[in-house]
Formats: structure tokens, C-alpha cells, sequence
């Protein structure tokens, strides 16, 4: 325990407020969701964890004064095994059934070699520019929303493209997303805005895949754009090309069935609503049944924010369903370019990742 508590690991999960939102979030569903215990008793642990110094420096103090130190120290040992057992080991929680139609997926092919220097240096420079645009977007919604104070410049414009020119990038980007970047100020229309925002799931992966983040938050984790993960990037461009290692192949692949499962349960909840249709009779019948099975168990059905699938307003589960899809389908490219399967893809084409809930329920 010592040595967890003194580890950098631990420090940084301590320290990343998403430990945190999570605790908050399974806190309030502990009452109807036995999924929610888990991470409670980790934070639980990580929150106890500092205290065995106190308990160490306490014990050996009173066990020297004639008392019974030790016994503390034993007992708290004792609370922390349980803890940990309940927070990491035990019986797994009954989750949600597969969705139909999903396949297994099969051993990866490349075994554990890193990507190549050129693919490596290709989706770091794809990582700057979906932080462009987003950070962009993001800049673009503020100043049509927001009374700028008088005097004050944005100066966004001229700062992402120097950033992207200083890395060898502007020029090698399309006429259309250059075109986008030498617009003025407050002119980029609203579906424009909305569009280039969406360069945050891409983004996101990037920074999985490259390591800037070890933790891949669920697609129901986050509904709401994160402009944090642009801005970061924005204030030190140079971050993006650090070398950090890559993920490995099984973590990848676990994450795209992670997306493949999230997208058809939330299309599927969407077809049962109505708000989407299948492709025949077949696929609708599907589609309903695989949502009725999960529809208002708690403790099965899948979450998004702090409700689940079936029990989200329409917008939510719509949102969902895109992005769980749009993320299977940039982490299976990333796969494919590892591999050396799939040549290389303009800078910002991954923005425009295709909706493809229909066609990817039946693969």
C-alpha cells in the first residue's frame, strides 16, 4: 500500500477530476444499479489509502508505548484487503446481454509492434489539426454567443494557423479546411460550428492511442463537448509529438467492440422510439427486441450520463448513436493504418466519419 501511495499512477488518478465525476456519478445510483458499487469502493480505497501512513507512524508508536499498535495496523489492513477485493476482485456484475449481430473479434494480426515512424508521425499530426478545428469551434461559438468586453481581439484565427504552418501542416491541408480557417472571426455558420465540434471524438482517440491520455472514458461518459482536450493541445502544440508509446492492440480492439456494443444498443433504442429506421423487417424486429430485453433495468441497460439508454431523452441516445459509431469507425482506420492494410487519410477527413448504424449492426 506504501508503495501504490507513493507512485505517480496513483497521484494521477487522484488528480483527474474524471475519478471524481465518476464517484458522483455512481454514488447517486447506488440505491438501483449494483454496477455502481464498484467504482464507489475504489474511491473509497483511494481516498483510505493516505491514511496508512497516519495508521503506520500511530502503531508503531503505541506498540512501542506498551499499547496495542499493531492490532491498528492489522485492522486497517484488514478494512483495505476487503476493500480491495470489493473494489477489483469478486463475482463480475451481470451486464448488459451482447448485442445481436456483433462478432468476436479475432486475434490481432501485427502482434506487439508500435506503429512505424511515419504512421506514428501521421496521427500526431492528424491530433494537431482535429485540435485545430475544434479549439476553432469552439472559439466560433463563444464569440456569436458572448458580448466580447470592449477592445478585446480574438486572435484565434491567426494563431491556429501559425501553429499548423509551424509543423509542415497548413499546406498540406485541403482547399475546403483551409477555406475554413481563413474566415473571419464569427463568420463560420452554425452548422459549420457544430460539425468541426465534432472533431473532439477523433481527437479524443488520438490522444488515447498516442498515450497523452490513459483512460478512454465510455461513450455515455461524454455527451457534453470537452473543448479541454483542443485547448490543452492549443497552449503546447509541441505535447502532441512526444513520445509516449502506443496502445496496446488488445486495448484497441476492445474499444472498438466497447463502441460497436454502445452503438447498436443506442441505435437500437432509437428504432424502438422511432427515431431511426432499419434497413428490413428483419433488422427492425431486431432491433426492438434487443431493446425491450434492457428496457428500465437499472442495472443492465446501458448508461449515458447518469441515465440509462432506455430512460434518455431522444437527443442523448440520437448523440450517442453517432458517436459510438463514428468512434468504431475511426479506431478500426487506426487499426487498419497499424496494420499497413489502409494507406493514409487527409488531415481532417475523420470529422466527416460516416453514420453507419444500420450497415455496422449486422456486421
Amino acid at each position: 500500500m506504501l508503495k501504490l501511495l507513493f507512485s505517480r499512477n496513483y497521484w494521477k488518478v487522484v488528480l483527474n477530476g474524471q475519478t471524481w465525476r465518476d464517484t458522483r456519478r455512481a454514488a447517486a445510483r447506488l440505491h438501483k444499479d449494483k454496477r455502481a458499487w464498484k467504482p464507489f469502493w475504489r474511491a473509497l480505497y483511494l481516498l483510505l489509502l493516505p491514511f496508512s501512513i497516519v495508521v503506520t507512524i500511530v502503531g508503531i508508536c503505541l506498540a512501542l508505548a506498551g499499547g496495542a499498535g499493531f492490532v491498528l495496523i492489522w485492522v486497517y489492513i484488514g478494512v483495505m484487503f476487503v476493500l480491495g477485493k470489493l473494489a477489483w476482485g469478486g463475482q463480475p456484475v451481470k451486464r448488459a446481454p451482447s448485442s445481436p449481430g456483433i462478432l468476436p473479434f479475432t486475434t490481432a494480426i501485427y502482434g506487439t509492434a508500435e506503429p512505424s515512424a511515419e504512421v506514428l508521425r501521421e496521427l500526431r499530426e492528424m491530433c494537431l489539426v482535429h485540435a485545430v478545428f475544434a479549439e476553432r469551434a469552439s472559439s466560433e461559438r463563444f464569440v456569436q454567443t458572448k458580448e466580447l468586453p470592449e477592445g478585446m481581439e480574438v486572435i484565434t484565427r491567426r494563431m491556429h494557423i501559425d501553429i499548423l504552418r509551424e509543423h509542415g501542416i497548413y499546406d498540406r491541408l485541403r482547399d475546403n479546411e483551409r477555406t475554413l480557417l481563413l474566415m473571419p472571426q464569427g463568420h463560420w455558420p452554425a452548422h459549420v460550428i457544430n460539425g468541426c465540434s465534432m472533431a473532439l471524438e477523433p481527437l479524443r482517440l488520438f490522444r488515447w492511442v498516442l498515450r497523452m491520455d490513459t483512460y478512454l472514458e465510455t461513450i455515455g461518459e461524454h455527451l457534453e463537448a470537452d473543448y479541454k482536450l483542443s485547448r490543452s493541445i492549443i497552449d503546447d502544440p509541441a505535447s502532441v509529438f512526444v513520445e509516449r508509446g502506443f496502445v496496446s492492440a488488445d486495448g484497441l480492439q476492445t474499444a472498438i467492440k466497447a463502441a460497436s456494443h454502445y452503438g447498436y444498443r443506442c441505435w437500437s433504442e432509437c428504432v424502438y422510439r422511432g427515431l431511426e429506421t432499419a434497413d428490413n423487417e428483419e433488422q427492425t424486429t431486431q432491433a426492438r427486441d434487443y431493446a425491450l430485453a434492457l428496457h428500465g433495468k437499472e442495472g443492465e441497460d446501458f448508461l449515458l450520463n447518469n441515465v440509462i439508454a432506455s430512460r434518455a431523452p431522444d437527443a442523448d441516445v440520437q448523440l450517442a448513436t453517432t458517436l459510438a459509431y463514428r468512434r468504431k469507425w475511426v479506431l478500426e482506420w487506426i487499426e487498419k493504418r497499424w496494420k499497413g492494410v489502409e494507406g493514409p487519410m487527409e488531415f481532417a477527413q475523420l470529422m466527416y466519419a460516416p453514420y453507419a448504424g444500420r450497415e455496422d449492426a449486422n456486421e
